[in-house]
C-alpha cells in the first residue's frame, strides 16, 4: 500500500499490519486478524499471503485516484502464474527477534520490473486496462479522482491468464 490514504489507513488505531518486511500488507474489520496473520516472510505475495487471503475471501479492491499501474494483487498473479525464469531477489533482512535482532536471508520474485524477460515495463497497466475494457469492474470518481473497485478473484484469475498468454509461451 502507498500514498497518502494508504498510510492514513495504515495509521489508524484498529488496523493491523503483516509481518513480512517487503510485502506487508494492512487491515481493518473482522477479518483484519486473519489477513495479516502468518504472513510468509519469503515469497510474501504467493500461497498463505494477504493477497491470496483477500482472494479467498472475495474481497474487492478498491483504488481511489490511483494509477492502474500500482495494483498489488498483480504481483500475486506474478506469483502464481507459470511463467518460465521468473527473476528472483535474494536480499538480507534485519528482524527483531525477543530483546535482539538477527539477520535473515529472503527470497521473493522480483516485483521491481516484469517478473519475467518479454513484458513491457507497464504490464500492471496492461492487465488492469484490458480487465477494464473486458467489461470487468467498476469506474467512477470519489471526490475528484478516479477510481475504479474490482472483485479480486476474478481479477486474479484474468491477469494470470493474460500473464501466462503474453509471457508463459517465451522461448
Amino acid at each position: 500500500m502507498n500514498g497518502i490514504i494508504a498510510e492514513f489507513f495504515r495509521t489508524m488505531p484498529s488496523t493491523r499490519r503483516s509481518g513480512n518486511p517487503g510485502a506487508s500488507a494492512a487491515a481493518i474489520g473482522k477479518l483484519a486478524d486473519w489477513i495479516t496473520a502468518d504472513h510468509p516472510q519469503d515469497y510474501g505475495y504467493g500461497e498463505g499471503s494477504p493477497l491470496a487471503k483477500l482472494v479467498e475471501a472475495n474481497g474487492r479492491i478498491l483504488m481511489v485516484g490511483a494509477p492502474r499501474d500500482t495494483m498489488t494483487l498483480i504481483h500475486h498473479a506474478d506469483h502464481l502464474a507459470d511463467l518460465p525464469a521468473k527473476r528472483v531477489l535474494r536480499y538480507e533482512v534485519l528482524f527483531a527477534a525477543g530483546a535482539e535482532t538477527v539477520w535473515r536471508f529472503m527470497e521473493e520474485f522480483d516485483t521491481t520490473e516484469p517478473v519475467v524477460d518479454g513484458l513491457l515495463e507497464n504490464y500492471i497497466e496492461q492487465i488492469v486496462t484490458a480487465y477494464v475494457a473486458s467489461g470487468s469492474g467498476r469506474e467512477d470518481t470519489i471526490g475528484l479522482a478516479p477510481s475504479l473497485l474490482v472483485d479480486a478473484r476474478p481479477m486474479l484469475a484474468f491477469a494470470i491468464e493474460w500473464l501466462e498468454g503474453h509471457a508463459g509461451r517465451m522461448g
